[in-house]
């Protein structure tokens, strides 16, 4: 219940950085969230017993934070992450 209550907050206010124009905070604030997710389902994930041995949690591990990546790869035009060279 306290997740949902983060997560919804969390999306609350990126949603009124957008709406006051923000959208460089905002994209900073989405890709935080991404990887607060990514990194709280793998604790998650591995506290629950889903996932055992080094093995198994060293390759889903893997798979988590590049499917993170590939979730966040439509902010990085709005972060300092992407280099706009002139």
């Amino acid at each position: 219940m306290l997740l949902e209550c983060a997560f919804a907050i969390a999306l609350m206010t990126i949603g009124l950085l957008l709406g006051l124009g923000l959208v460089r905070i905002a994209a900073l604030a989405a890709f935080a969230l991404i990887v607060v997710a990514a990194v709280a389902f793998v604790i998650f994930s591995v506290l629950a017993g889903d996932w055992s041995g080094w093995f198994g949690i060293g390759w889903r591990a893997l798979a988590t934070g590049l499917g993170a990546a590939v979730v966040s790869i439509p902010l990085l035009p709005y972060t300092p992450f992407f280099n706009k060279r002139k």
